[in-house]
């Protein structure tokens, strides 16, 4: 197996050389490439290059957008129910080793998910009115850029 890199991804040759029956066996070459989408839009742009069915764009594109969100100074039992429930979405979400613990101290939480998970989490947070979950829910929403339309925005920023 021969590999190469460059600056648009990889190229991996497989089984090279002859056919069990002694022909020559044509080089299969594989290719891949990081691709980023900043927002759905971008992503559904991408699907439909590759000929994603219009409904199956739709299901999609927020699946194909990842975003961190960095939640402060967070009562560590709202911590523990947004890493569970961020969990169950398929996504995850890093908090204090002190939560464990049960530490009364507020902690940061980092949340990683889709675009898609995110907005699964806050439908459920919205809904549970314990240690402020309404309001981490209304947080997150705005910090993913959350309009009216349910369209998000790209409000990014360093640490």
């Amino acid at each position: 197996m021969r590999e190469e890199s460059g600056a648009r991804g990889s190229v991996v040759e497989t089984n090279p050389g002859r056919e069990p029956d002694g022909g020559e066996r044509r080089q299969a070459v594989r290719r891949a490439e990081v691709v980023r989408a900043e927002d759905a839009a971008a992503a559904a742009q991408i699907l439909r290059r590759i000929g994603v069915h219009p409904g199956g764009v739709a299901i999609m594109a927020r699946k194909a957008v990842f975003r961190l969100v960095l939640l402060r100074d967070v009562d560590p039992r709202a911590a523990n129910i947004i890493k569970q429930e961020m969990l169950a979405r398929g996504g995850d979400a890093a908090v204090a080793d002190s939560v464990a613990g049960f530490s009364p101290e507020p902690t940061d939480v980092l949340l990683m998910g889709t675009l898609a998970q995110y907005d699964d989490l806050v439908a459920k947070l919205r809904r549970q009115p314990y240690y402020g979950l309404p309001g981490w829910a209304e947080a997150i929403a705005a910090a993913l850029g959350e309009t009216s339309a349910g369209q998000r925005a790209c409000n990014q920023k360093p640490i």
